[in-house]
Order: C-alpha cells, then structure tokens, then sequence
C-alpha cells in the first residue's frame, strides 16, 4: 500500500494529512507544513514504506510531488524526489 501524505491549504494556514487523517494542528506557512510532511515522508521511506507527498498551493493547482518507492537507499542519495517543473509552495 501506498501511503499518500498531502499539504493542502486551509482557512488560516495549512493543514497536512497522511492517507485522509490529518495531522493535528494547523501550520502557519507552507514552509513549515512542507517540513512536517517531509519528516513524516521519510519515516515511512526509512521503514522502506512506498510514500507520495503531493503539495498544493493556494489555488488548488499542485505545486510539487515528490515519491519515495521501497527499495536500498544508498548514501548520499535523496529519499525524496521533487518534480523539477513544479513551483514553490508560498506562504498562506
């Protein structure tokens, strides 16, 4: 199973949620909701977990995908891949 992580904006800030169950709190930039999904992104990858992590911007449209399949994960090499064409998430 594929875990789906996604940040999405919300009144008053960003809301991240993992596989439909949000995360408590609610976070005051992109920034930092990004950062929380992250750690949550490579905590499934470390335990060789399939992860997506889609992000949205104000607007509904995606901003960047990043994917993280099982498999060895050699040093020096990212967990995370970021979609090279996708914009910056901007702050609420």
């Amino acid at each position: 199973m594929i875990h789906v992580i996604s940040i999405a904006p919300t009144e008053g800030g960003w809301r991240v949620s993992v596989d439909d169950a949000a995360l408590p709190g609610l976070f005051a930039s992109g920034a930092e909701a990004e950062r929380a999904a992250q750690a949550v992104a490579e905590r499934f990858a470390a335990r060789r977990a399939p992860v997506k992590l889609d992000v949205q911007l104000p607007d509904g449209t995606r901003a960047a995908r990043f994917v993280s399949a099982p498999g060895p994960v050699r040093q020096g090499s990212p967990i995370l891949w970021r979609d090279p064409l996708a914009r910056a998430i901007q702050p609420a």
